[in-house]
């Protein structure tokens, strides 16, 4: 009779146990459901010198989906998509997130007149639910590098460009690279927005990669000019 009454009290404690566990869970998922809200990431884009707003600047964002198994394994990899904003006369976005979002973050930010600009991971990310508001500011370009490339010979279609100047790399985080894939007699025109009195390292090379490994071909120094166009020429 004793050992009945101890199951019995067992039994009922494990019942309420799960009992109040299972109601701990559906609070606390639906707290997070109600509380969970739209991810936002608005702000404006500037000059940064004047602070004067910049219209019609295109913005990526990278954006973190979850994903289902991957090839059937047991492991689960999140993947990366980009969604897009464009900023209005203000100088004004705002960008709404997919509900499945699990982060997001500006990626790069391209403008008539102004140079590319590469925002770090981390410095703008948000999570889902969250919303965020930000400045950014754009370095205005008052030199312009014009690059001509044609296939004189056609030997090879493929050419890589590598752009290095101190405020290119500043804003972008690293060279910009551009790449042609010409047959022969034809010819591609690329402008490339950037500083003036600033040194810019043109290096290109037939092919499809320039690296540590796999030096260019070629190799000059330019000085911009301000308030003017510079033409280099790349004939192969």
């Amino acid at each position: 009779m004793l050992n009945l009454y101890h199951y019995k009290l067992k039994t009922w404690s494990m019942y309420r146990f799960f009992w109040l566990l299972l109601t701990l869970c559906s609070f606390t998922y639906s707290c997070t459901k109600k509380e969970c809200g739209p991810t936002i990431l608005k702000g404006k884009i500037v000059d940064s010198v004047t602070g004067e707003p910049v219209s019609d600047a295109h913005i990526t964002f990278a954006v973190e989906f979850p994903s289902n198994k991957h090839l059937g394994s047991e492991i689960s990899y999140n993947v990366i998509g980009n969604e897009w904003a464009v900023t209005n006369e203000q100088g004004i976005f705002e960008h709404t997130f997919g509900s499945d979002a699990i982060s997001a973050w500006f990626f790069e930010i391209r403008a008539d007149g102004y140079l590319y600009k590469h925002v770090n991971f981390g410095v703008s990310t948000i999570y889902a639910g969250e919303e965020r508001e930000c400045e950014v500011p754009l370095v205005h370009s008052d030199a312009v590098l014009r690059i001509y490339v044609k296939n004189q010979t056609g030997q090879q279609p493929d050419v890589v460009m590598q752009i290095k100047n101190p405020s290119i790399y500043a804003e972008a985080g690293l060279p910009l690279y551009y790449s042609a894939d010409l047959n022969v007699g034809q010819e591609q025109i690329i402008y490339v927005h950037a500083v003036g009195d600033e040194h810019t390292t043109v290096s290109w090379s037939l092919g499809k990669i320039i690296s540590n490994q796999l030096p260019p071909m070629h190799e000059d120094d330019i000085l911009m000019v301000k308030n003017d166009t510079v033409y280099y020429s790349i004939i192969y």
